[in-house]
């Protein structure tokens, strides 16, 4: 499964957010998603989230018309990248 993460564009009201989450949810392929209305994030957890991205945001359209989704940028470095800083780490040292 593969977690990812979508900004919803032009989210204005929390109990939207809320009926987008449930009827998201209710979708075979998703294991779970959930809605942030303050961050205006939605997380799905699928085997090919990409795959749902325009049903999902049908879904969205259908209780919030100018709502659109939107890939949030996956700003993670790579793991063998992370620990390679010129600092070492304080638990490195001991």
């Amino acid at each position: 499964m593969i977690e990812k993460t979508y900004i919803v564009q032009n989210l204005d009201c929390a109990n939207c957010a809320a009926r987008m989450e449930a009827r998201i949810q209710k979708m075979p392929e998703v294991e779970d998603a959930s809605i942030t209305f303050a961050t205006k994030q939605l997380k799905v957890l699928a085997k090919d989230p990409d795959s749902l991205m325009g049903e999902m945001e049908q879904l969205c359209k259908n209780i919030e018309k100018t709502v659109y989704l939107e890939a949030k940028p996956d700003t993670r470095k790579p793991a063998e990248n992370r620990n390679n800083s010129s600092e070492k780490s304080f638990f490195k040292q001991y």
